[in-house]
């Protein structure tokens, strides 16, 4: 580890080249300012997380407008399952489970997938027309 001593007076130009210097260069910050990053990731990922239940909630509300016979989709685990809305009650959707893929192969079958009916959210699932 290397230890850089710097000598300046109180409000100098040197004070502030240094300053800026172990920003740019060191990637130095202060505590203060670490904390406002600290914030700001955090802020960040919260806008995310609203972001992301928002758009579920939206698909869950098309998917009960579109109304029984919708197909839907629903990724779980790396496997793409898609089936019928069968019936909508309770907040919840009746869906018949058909068929399931590897998630980016259509053609590519897990093994042991058996028809299966399931009530789920509404915003679990997508319209995959």
């Amino acid at each position: 580890m290397t230890a850089i001593i710097a000598v300046t007076s109180e409000g100098s130009n040197e004070l502030s080249k240094w300053n800026n210097w172990t920003k740019n260069s060191l990637k130095y910050v202060t505590a203060s300012e670490k904390k406002e990053i600290d914030n700001q990731k955090y802020k960040n990922v919260q806008k995310k997380v609203q972001d992301e239940a928002k758009r579920k909630n939206q698909q869950g509300q098309l998917i009960v407008a579109s109304g029984v016979g919708t197909k839907v989709c629903k990724l779980e685990s790396g496997i793409v399952y898609a089936g019928f809305v069968e019936r909508i009650e309770n907040s919840k959707i009746k869906v018949s489970v058909v068929s399931a893929t590897l998630r980016g192969s259509s053609n590519i079958r897990p093994s042991g997938f058996q028809q299966t009916i399931t009530w789920d959210k509404p915003e679990n699932w997508y319209s995959c027309n």
